[in-house]
């Protein structure tokens, strides 16, 4: 807005102009998450491996400062049939809810003689059934009444959000055949667990 205005803007207008933008990008985030749950899309089904789309979304998505993102890709996964969009958005939503959740525990932490270290690692492994994803964090993490609720359709914790990430994340995966768990600890983080089963083939 304010390039389409240009010139100088004052201060309180720049940060009027500001607070619309953000409100009309938290309108197309909702609009959008509306859309996926409700209608969603036909599924484009490609037959490969899945650490590659892994790897491609943890390059993309900018890690917050002072937050250590780790991965560990197990290389003997099966081959399995997913759609590619639909689980690069499934990753994307955990992993910044992952993100939300050790920068909220970050801004928190008031221990100065044991310093904060945020920390979000994912992982993929060979399961009985299939193949194994897991996001797990040390940030803020839930009680067992709100974990309990964490896949609700509209629920949610955050002041901005839409509370259908997790929705979108669960419909996705039971789409593929597949679960997924969350293990949630107040204060000391959370690990959401997928198990991808359909068309797995070794």
């Amino acid at each position: 807005l304010q390039r389409k205005i240009g010139g100088a803007v004052e201060e309180k207008t720049a940060k009027h102009l500001n607070r619309i933008e953000e409100q009309v990008s938290l309108c197309d985030t909702i609009v959008g998450d509306l859309l996926e749950f409700t209608r969603g899309r036909a599924s484009e089904v490609i037959h490969g491996e899945i650490n590659p789309l892994l790897e491609k979304v943890l390059e993309e998505i900018a890690t917050p400062e002072q937050v250590t993102l780790v991965s560990d890709l197990s290389p003997e996964l099966p081959m399995t049939h997913f759609d590619r969009d639909k689980m690069r958005r499934v990753m994307i939503n955990l992993v910044l809810n992952a993100f939300k959740a050790v920068t909220l525990r970050r801004e928190k932490w008031d221990n100065a003689e044991s310093p904060y270290q945020p920390l979000v690692k994912v992982t993929s492994s060979k399961a009985d059934n299939g193949i194994r994803i897991e996001v797990e964090d040390n940030g803020t993490g839930m009680d067992d009444e709100t974990a309990g609720r964490a896949f609700e359709p509209l629920f949610t914790t955050w002041a901005r959000g839409t509370g259908l990430g997790l929705a979108i994340v669960k419909k996705i995966v039971e789409e593929h055949g597949g679960s997924v768990l969350i293990d949630s600890e107040l204060n000391h983080g959370t690990k959401v667990t997928l198990v991808i089963t359909e068309g797995v083939k070794s």
